[in-house]
């Protein structure tokens, strides 16, 4: 495995919003926002969960919004803001794969999971991090996926393998 890069300076890598027209928010309330930034401050729709927001992801078609709360992630039709369903899982951040068959979810116990978009874990967890993860980010082509943790590293990685490429 190769050394991870030193990102003491950072402990965030950035995922690109596929649908710039709206944005959810949502850090550390109890509720998930979704505003129109044509219309801002009115709200789309606002639905309320068991607990902090952590963070927010659209699947890259538009049609689910994934929010990872402290025990929980819910998978949401941004539309008629309702849960399409919750998962039990404590995550830190979360992020879609460009073609939106997977959402890699990074974890407090210093892991990232894979999960397909009914919600069900796609292997064993991606492990090399020794904190929490606290950024989680495909490539544009989906080949790659990018992690930074409190541990001060990014690391790279191949989601199908889960072998680590930095």
């Amino acid at each position: 495995m190769g050394a991870p890069v030193d990102a003491s300076h950072s402990r965030t890598v950035l995922s690109q919003l596929p649908l710039a027209s709206r944005v959810p928010s949502g850090l550390h309330e109890t509720d998930v926002t979704l505003w129109f930034t044509s219309t801002m401050p009115r709200v789309k729709s606002s639905l309320n969960v068991d607990s902090s927001v952590y963070s927010v992801a659209f699947s890259p078609d538009g049609t689910t919004l994934a929010a990872g709360c402290f025990g929980q992630i819910y998978f949401v039709d941004p539309t008629a803001g309702e849960i399409k369903l919750k998962v039990d899982y404590r995550i830190f951040c979360l992020s879609y794969a460009p073609n939106g068959d997977m959402l890699a979810v990074g974890d407090q116990g210093a892991n990232i999971n894979v999960f397909n978009s009914q919600g069900e874990k796609l292997q064993s967890p991606v492990r090399g991090h020794t904190d929490v993860v606290t950024s989680v980010c495909f490539s544009s082509d989906g080949k790659e996926l990018t992690s930074g943790s409190q541990d001060s590293t990014v690391r790279n990685w191949d989601p199908a393998t889960r072998a680590s490429l930095s």
